[in-house]
């Protein structure tokens, strides 16, 4: 009677934390990577502080320009809402939304340049202008 007892919790126990354990090689982390593309001619430095829509900011970087700063998506059910802020300008934008449009895509790419622009791929002349740069 013991033994089955014993083989019971085992059972109960392996099958509990199986609940826990999951496959990342089918489903990456999504990444979003923001790239500095400002013009030469102003200030080129810009700073972005990105959160969950619903939560506490989770990152801030001074992004340089040419450089690349990637970061992970790891939240997948909520929108990451990111700040940017150049010179006296600023703007809003949804870096990440996995429930919408970035639904099912490994990685976002955002430009920061004159306006921002975002795309599927790491090449420029298939994004599209998502948003202005404002002043007020």
């Amino acid at each position: 009677m013991a033994s089955t007892s014993f083989f019971i919790l085992i059972l109960f126990v392996s099958l509990t934390l199986s609940q826990f354990s999951f496959s990342s090689a089918d489903d990456p982390t999504p990444s979003v990577h923001l790239n500095n593309n400002m013009p030469t001619d102003h200030q080129t430095n810009v700073t972005v502080t990105c959160k969950i829509q619903t939560g506490l900011p989770l990152l801030s970087a001074t992004v340089v320009l040419g450089q690349e700063f990637p970061f992970d998506a790891g939240i997948t059910n909520d929108i990451y809402v990111c700040f940017s802020r150049w010179g006296n300008f600023w703007a809003y934008f949804n870096a990440y939304d996995p429930l919408k449009e970035d639904k099912g895509k490994p990685i976002v790419y955002w430009s920061i340049g004159r306006a921002l622009r975002n795309g599927i791929t790491s090449e420029l002349a298939n994004w599209t202008g998502v948003t202005e740069w404002n002043n007020k």
